[in-house]
């Protein structure tokens, strides 16, 4: 069955990215434990199948993106959308190389790290991060607006000292300082 057509119209197809990477990820699972069965084998057609849509439906070749609406004619690029193409491999090669994105920092370090734009990683790393460090930080903030006024650095959610300056989410740096060298290999 084809599952974007049934859903029809999506705001977001990252519903459909996260699907085709809980198929990917069973069919692993069914391999490491040693059960490759017809199921498996199903998850992997299944996988496959919603792969195809994705990029049929969702890939916009004059802009060389994934978009938000297949049918809507806005053709609305999604960070989301393209940085889980790139970590899920709906995207391939070519395409991953066509995909730019600016937000969502773990994902995206994540992503840019997977195609091999090391030195681009670490300097995004550099900039955010060493910015939160020449403002005092001991830990890692829930963001950084290196533009917003030192007095105003802890406000967030329109509440004075709503930012959490120890998030889990904004640790990116130790992941990636794990991950490079995996990078460095994969890509030459």
């Amino acid at each position: 069955m084809d599952r974007i057509r049934q859903l029809g119209e999506r705001k977001y197809p990252i519903q459909e990215h996260w699907l085709a990477e809980c198929y990917r990820t069973m069919l692993v699972i069914s391999e490491r434990l040693g059960k490759e069965t017809a199921e498996s084998v199903a998850y992997q057609e299944k996988y496959e199948r919603l792969k195809e849509n994705i990029n049929r439906f969702y890939w916009n070749e004059e802009k060389g993106a994934y978009i938000d609406s297949f049918s809507s004619g806005k053709n609305h690029v999604s960070r989301h959308a393209n940085i889980f193409a790139i970590l899920f491999d709906i995207a391939d090669r070519g395409r991953k190389e066509q995909i730019t994105t600016s937000y969502f920092k773990f994902y995206e370090m994540d992503a840019l790290c997977r195609m091999g734009c090391l030195e681009e990683v670490l300097t995004r790393i550099r900039e955010y991060w060493g910015g939160m460090l020449e403002r005092g930080a001991v830990t890692f903030w829930e963001e950084c607006d290196p533009a917003v006024l030192a007095e105003e650095q802890y406000d967030m959610y329109g509440d004075k000292f709503g930012k959490s300056l120890c998030h889990a989410w904004s640790a990116s740096p130790i992941y990636l300082d794990c991950t490079l060298p995996v990078c460095t290999r994969t890509f030459p």
